[in-house]
């Protein structure tokens, strides 16, 4: 979620740069101008790739979770119901 919105404002951002070039005759203030708009999308493309990199482990994590999970019941479901003798709470006293 947060990934997404960062890579909407990092596209806003340089289709804003793009619509509004630099208008000035002095060289240094082009330079300096061209350096803070890298600067300035560098930042957001940076903050978007470490957002969806965290979202995709977290989402991988999950997966890892769910599976670990199911091979833990899943061969106790299997025991109870192949051996239900085990499983029983009634005793032959």
């Amino acid at each position: 979620m947060i990934a997404y919105a960062l890579y909407s404002m990092t596209s806003s951002i340089g289709h804003s740069f793009a619509a509004k070039p630099i208008q000035s005759d002095s060289y240094i203030v082009q330079r300096i101008s061209s350096a803070v708009r890298t600067l300035v999308i560098g930042l957001s493309a940076m903050g978007t790739g470490i957002f969806g990199l965290a979202a995709l482990g977290l989402f991988g994590l999950g997966i890892q979770v769910s599976i670990q999970r199911l091979r833990v019941r899943l061969p106790l479901i299997l025991e109870k119901d192949y051996y239900p003798s085990l499983f029983s709470s009634s005793s032959n006293d």
